[in-house]
């Protein structure tokens, strides 16, 4: 197996986006499982190999950062050679497919292991590659397999410097925390590489980090902001009175102690003081009422799972501030993050995954509607002829009693969906309703999100 596979793997993402469970853990069309856990493996182990050999470039701090996570990451990835990116998009989608239904062994993911030796040098991984190549083609000829060269693109890789050594998620821990280059690159492009205990573990460091910075710096420069957001709401009306008292409240007002004054039907204030339970309550309440279908921000998948996700028809029931309320969600959820709070929310796993900023496509289907999901999978193993069904790149729908036809691509109301590109069309049709239809909503909430929290996705 050459690396031959991992390029054509890579040219073939549009086709793997379209995979189903049969295809893929039954028939295992095109790689058996045993293929793609060795192609994960090394991909996972490549990437990394990658990451440890560039070169120690300055990095300016994002003022937007005061733990230095985001600036000391994003920053570099620029200069990383296009192979990672390319390598990296096949490894992440093999990771996502995995995390649904596993095909991997136990902690195949995991490069910081106390019980397993954590990295294999990117000479050792070029080495056994080209093994695996030799076995394979005893014909003569000369090949590329010698590492360290220019040849197949393998110069990025200095014989002269190894990875660095993580033994144990504790010694990870501290490179971090001491803002190791090669560690926060490793956070931000592959945290699946990390135990989720250390990810936490790191993750309420950075926020202890800020606070403690943030504390100090408003200490020197505005006393005046340490005062808490004081927010009065009544007791009927906490989604209008939150929204109201926290809408535009800023980022750096969002990071001060809200404190919560519940007032009853004649605006007299409860007795008692907020040490954060009444800002729970206030935050569950808020929730509660925002995430309830019947105000149609957010609605549920088929009745057998009954997860969240932004409502496709929000943008007709809130033409004026609907795109806000998602932002103010999203701060929310964030602010729960940041405080440590814990709040119960079943989403989508289709809308989780893109609020980890990971392409979903058909094998997300079924977890938004089944009954659609099933609907492709017919078409797409269909054996009779094609056109009989009457396709075409379109789709119909009832908005509020107005009939649209959405047209999936340019013209498609009169493009037929024929056996040559039905494939297309179930592309085409996972994207919309994945991706597209809801597209302003996700990307209000999650701007929200990370607007409050903004390295907290490096690490999920």
């Amino acid at each position: 197996m050459g690396f031959n596979i991992f390029i054509s793997y890579h040219s073939y993402t549009g086709l793997y986006s379209t995979l189903d469970d049969d295809d893929m853990y039954e028939q295992q069309k095109y790689w058996t499982l045993s293929e793609l856990v060795f192609m994960s493996g090394f991909l996972n182990q490549f990437c990394f190999a990658v990451l440890s050999q560039q070169e120690d470039i300055k990095v300016e701090s994002d003022p937007r950062d005061p733990t230095g996570a985001i600036s000391s990451t994003t920053a570099i990835s620029t200069s990383l050679p296009p192979i990672f990116y390319h390598a990296r998009q096949v490894l992440m989608q093999l990771y996502e497919r995995d995390c649904r239904r596993p095909f991997c062994p136990p902690n195949h993911w995991l490069l910081i292991h106390p019980t397993k030796s954590v990295f294999q040098s990117p000479l050792q991984l070029l080495a056994s590659l080209t093994l695996s190549n030799s076995n394979k083609s005893k014909s003569g000829g000369s090949t590329n397999s010698s590492t360290g060269t220019k040849k197949g693109g393998f110069s990025l890789f200095s014989s002269s410097k190894a990875p660095p050594q993580y033994a144990t998620p504790k010694e990870f821990i501290v490179k971090v925390c001491q803002k190791d280059r090669t560690a926060l690159q490793i956070l931000e492009t592959m945290p699946h590489a990390i135990p989720f205990s250390a990810r936490l573990e790191i993750f309420r460091e950075f926020i202890k980090e800020e606070k403690a910075q943030r504390t100090q710096s408003l200490a020197l420069v505005r006393p005046d902001l340490h005062q808490s957001v004081m927010v009065k709401v009544r007791r009927g009306y906490v989604l209008e009175d939150g929204y109201q008292s926290l809408g535009q409240l800023s980022v750096s007002g969002w990071k001060n102690t809200i404190r919560v004054k519940f007032t009853n039907e004649v605006g007299a204030a409860e007795a008692g003081i907020d040490q954060g339970g009444p800002f729970k309550e206030f935050m569950e309440s808020f929730l509660e009422a925002g995430f309830s279908p019947n105000l149609n921000l957010f609605t549920t998948t088929t009745a057998s799972m009954n997860m969240l996700y932004p409502s496709p028809t929000s943008q007709y029931t809130h033409p004026s501030n609907g795109l806000e309320l998602f932002k103010l969600f999203g701060k929310m959820l964030g602010k729960a993050m940041y405080e440590g709070l814990l709040i119960e929310v079943k989403f989508a796993n289709f809308f989780l995954s893109k609020i980890l900023g990971r392409t979903v496509f058909l094998d997300e289907m079924r977890s938004f509607d089944e009954q659609v999901f099933r609907n492709l999978m017919f078409l797409k193993k269909y054996e009779g002829d094609v056109e009989d069904l009457g396709l075409t790149f379109s789709l119909d729908e009832d908005i509020f009693g107005t009939h649209r036809t959405i047209e999936l691509l340019k013209g498609g109301r009169d493009i037929e969906v024929t056996k040559e590109n039905r494939i297309n069309y179930i592309f085409q049709v996972s994207d919309y309703r994945l991706n597209k239809q809801i597209q302003d909503q996700s990307r209000a909430f999650i701007d929200g999100y990370v607007s409050f929290v903004l390295f907290c996705l490096l690490f999920f």
